[in-house]
């Protein structure tokens, strides 16, 4: 049974974040919505409202079918056009920003309301003109619903001025940075929940039971509740050897148990796992992060060449390392009385912060201005270097890293001045001796190798 629910919850969670979901849930209500309609046609209450107000009823059958027909010409043609705009801005953002921000904007519900009104109002006038039927050599229109049809239109035409707004605005890169970061930090925030000292975890793992996962994929998260349950149950305690969000490969130890199971106990563990084949910032807050850094790289590459885009995404990144670096490295929930009942495996904030740091800095090693951004949000996480989490060589290294990368791509001496400045600026802060690795000496050549000889044989 909880396989069943587990799965449901799985196919739901795939589903919710389709473009295709909302639409088709709207459509079928205003379909059966016509169907009612119809059915009300013929009540006393539609006969008297229809005698009230006249000027609001259709009884040609012809006119009603010229309108109807009208009205789903025009709706078809205007859901064309807008997926058509779908795919386009789906295809730029892809190529300017990263392919791993589509979920995103597919899951947009301003956009599926929008798609799902025009499908709908389609589906609700393809019923009333299958009902305009003869009737005793007369022929049955049901005004009424025509109406609603009618101000159904005029509803997607205001959709469609509205749809034409939001799209526009959906490709904007702050827009997309900005709910990248929101949706990053609410992730963080909930996960935070979780995180424990390290010496509070209790015994080492290296002699528990092992399980092998039995199928590849993303780790999208964990039943709590129902692993809970089986831990109270079999007074046990489990450790997930793999970190939310990574990929884990099929007969490779994914759980460890600290007591025996059996088979029951085993399948309900392999059940409460989630996995899930794309990378869903709401099941992990390093999808997030890794997210703003492609954007940054991708900015950076020598097709785009958008230096304010990687900027932007560098300003979200230092936010969001401040809120991470207040949090322990370890992950674990407790239960009621407060013990230790599930371990689960997670990167360290020194991982995440160099493997980040040293994409965006390798792919802007010539460019003087990223590599002071860059700079900068170190200046601003030294105020949580004294935290007693023991982030502070992470961060030294990172500093370290971008003086390195400064020293090996900057030529320019006075770039490499206003590197060497700002660095010394840092070495006040975290008491190092960085700014030495620059030469910043104006007469020295920093040009490459190969151009210095051709140059010296020319004179010669």
């Amino acid at each position: 049974m909880q396989q069943i629910i587990n799965k449901a919850k799985a196919v739901y969670f795939r589903l919710s974040d389709s473009i295709a979901f909302y639409p088709t849930l709207i459509a079928a209500a205003l379909g059966v919505f016509g169907l009612l309609m119809m059915l009300f046609e013929s009540t006393d209450l539609a006969i008297r409202l229809k005698e009230q107000v006249p000027f609001l009823v259709i009884d040609q059958p012809d006119t009603a079918r010229t309108i109807l027909s009208a009205i789903v010409g025009s709706i078809i043609s205007l859901m064309v056009f807008s997926f058509s705009m779908v795919m386009v801005v789906l295809s730029q953002a892809a190529s300017n920003y990263s392919p791993r921000v589509l979920p995103e904007l597919t899951s947009e519900r301003a956009h599926q309301w929008v798609l799902g009104v025009f499908l709908g109002t389609t589906v609700y006038c393809l019923i009333l003109l299958m009902n305009i039927l003869p009737e005793d050599d007369e022929y049955q229109v049901p005004g009424l619903a025509i109406f609603v049809g009618i101000l159904l239109a005029i509803t997607c035409l205001g959709m469609f001025v509205y749809f034409i707004h939001t799209i526009s605005n959906a490709i904007r890169v702050n827009k997309i940075l900005k709910s990248l970061y929101l949706r990053t930090s609410a992730r963080l925030t909930r996960q935070a929940a979780h995180k424990i000292q390290s010496e509070e975890l209790g015994e080492d793992t290296d002699t528990w039971i092992p399980h092998t996962a039995q199928r590849s994929g993303y780790l999208e998260g964990i039943v709590i509740e129902t692993l809970l349950s089986l831990a109270a149950e079999t007074d046990n305690a489990f450790y997930i050897t793999v970190p939310n969000g990574t990929f884990f490969l099929e007969n490779v130890v994914l759980i460890k148990a600290k007591r025996p199971l059996d088979d029951a106990q085993t399948r309900t563990l392999h059940d409460c796992i989630l996995a899930n084949d794309d990378e869903i910032i709401e099941a992990n807050y390093l999808y997030g992060f890794k997210q703003l850094t492609e954007v940054a790289v991708k900015a950076m590459s020598p097709g785009i060449n958008d230096p304010g885009t990687a900027s932007s995404a560098i300003d979200y990144l230092m936010v969001l390392f401040a809120q991470r670096i207040g949090h322990p490295d370890s992950e674990a929930i407790l239960d009621k009385y407060g013990h230790v009942r599930i371990r689960m495996a997670s990167e360290s904030f020194a991982q995440l912060i160099v493997e980040k740091v040293a994409s965006i800095v390798h792919y802007s090693q010539q460019d003087t201005q990223i590599l002071l951004k860059v700079l900068n949000m170190f200046e601003y996480l030294a105020r949580y270097k004294d935290n007693g989490l023991g982030h502070e060589g992470a961060l030294r290294d990172c500093i370290k890293l971008v003086a390195d990368t400064a020293n090996e791509g900057i030529a320019m001496p006075l770039n490499r001045q206003r590197i060497a400045t700002k660095l010394r600026q840092l070495d006040e802060l975290y008491d190092t001796d960085y700014h030495a690795i620059l030469d910043t000496d104006a007469t020295h050549d920093r040009r490459p190798a190969y151009i210095q000889e051709e140059q010296s044989r020319t004179k010669a």
